[in-house]
């Protein structure tokens, strides 16, 4: 019973973490591309 309880826990531990990571990957190349096109609107408006 305790082994299946723990590989239960080994099997869905790193998913938190792993979405986790990947939510912040994914907000930190938003937020990257949301900066070049604020940096390429700010171009277009000065030429």
């Amino acid at each position: 019973m305790l082994a299946v309880l723990t590989a239960n826990l080994r099997m869905t531990l790193p998913w938190p973490l792993l979405m986790t990571k990947l939510m912040t990957k994914l907000m930190t190349k938003q937020s990257l591309i949301n900066t070049r096109i604020n940096d390429f609107d700010a171009l277009l408006s000065i030429s």
